[in-house]
């Protein structure tokens, strides 16, 4: 059986695809503001580990939560190198719904989904995080 197909000569012409991606170099926090952002937090978390009884710390080992922001869950995303850098390693994730207060692409403060990221690491490099990230 054969077909025909209704206006069969467009499908002889080049078709034009049109490439996504958009602009990769924009990002929601400049280097300034994440930093204000981050150190704080692991700074708080490191104190709340340094707390905790060596039993809840089997080989000294402890294990933070990393939230991603909503624009970064592309797999080219994926900090390994930031986990690599720092000493921690992944160890599970978990999507959840956040509130980012910005955003590259959508506009802020609504309610999207994203992924928590659980990493661990010995606790004396959770402590040394800060001054990892001030260096860079």
């Amino acid at each position: 059986m054969n077909f025909l197909i209704g206006r069969g000569e467009l499908l002889t012409a080049p078709v034009i695809i049109k490439k996504g991606g958009g602009d990769t170099n924009r990002y929601p926090y400049t280097l300034d503001e994440a930093l204000d952002r981050l150190l704080p937090q692991f700074e708080s978390s490191w104190k709340v580990i340094e707390a905790l009884p060596s039993l809840a710390c089997p080989y000294d080992l402890a294990v933070q939560l990393v939230t991603l922001n909503p624009d970064y869950l592309a797999k080219s995303h994926y900090p390994n190198s930031l986990f690599r850098s720092l000493d921690v390693y992944p160890i599970g994730s978990r999507s959840r719904s956040v509130v980012a207060e910005k955003r590259k692409t959508k506009p802020s403060g609504i309610e999207t989904l994203s992924t928590d990221i659980y990493v661990a690491g010995r606790r004396d490099a959770l402590r040394t995080i800060p001054n990892k990230i001030n260096k860079s």
